[in-house]
């Protein structure tokens, strides 16, 4: 049987027409296969080894990298989270909180990049090193706690003293 490729009726192998359209009927040819050359397969099992072995080399890297990345989203969660929570409140009446937490944000970066610019020396030794891990970490966690704290304080104020001007307007009309 012999099916129209444009109708897809199915018609005996002995007509050359399409019984339903007039499509002449073709009989289908299956694909060749593809053929490479000698040279064309020796370049490819060595595409092939490169690609392999970048990847060996490539997991000790990402068996490091994505702890260390883990951990810095941690320590330094303070800094940006006041920044992605201002986008969850899409009310109008929030904001002028939306907006303080995005300067909290925008502010404790520049408290912690200005405290730790001027860290005093602790040495080079294994104790020093810990001793500035820990000056850092408390700037970044003090500057980012303590900025988001006065940012949600003044928003809240800021966003009652909008509803106040507000029900004072609703109560003289």
């Amino acid at each position: 049987m012999k099916t129209c490729a444009y109708c897809g009726r199915e018609n005996d192998d002995a007509f050359v027409a399409c019984l339903e359209c007039g499509t002449e009927l073709v009989p289908l040819e299956p694909p060749l296969p593809m053929r490479l050359s000698r040279r064309g397969r020796m370049a490819l099992c060595a595409a092939a080894r490169v690609m392999s072995g970048l990847a060996i080399a490539a997991m000790p890297a990402l068996i490091f990298l994505v702890p260390l990345t883990v951990f810095a989203a941690i320590v330094y969660l303070p800094l940006y989270l006041p920044f992605l929570l201002s986008f969850l409140l899409k009310a109008q009446e929030w904001a002028s909180l939306r907006w303080m937490l995005r300067i909290a944000s925008a502010a404790s970066v520049f408290m912690w990049l200005s405290g730790t610019a001027n860290r005093p020396d602790f040495g080079d030794d294994v104790a020093g090193n810990i001793a500035g891990a820990s000056h850092n970490f408390s700037w970044v966690w003090g500057s980012g706690i303590a900025c988001t704290f006065f940012a949600v304080v003044i928003g809240l104020l800021w966003r009652g003293i909008l509803y106040l001007r507000a029900t004072i307007v609703r109560e003289q009309v």
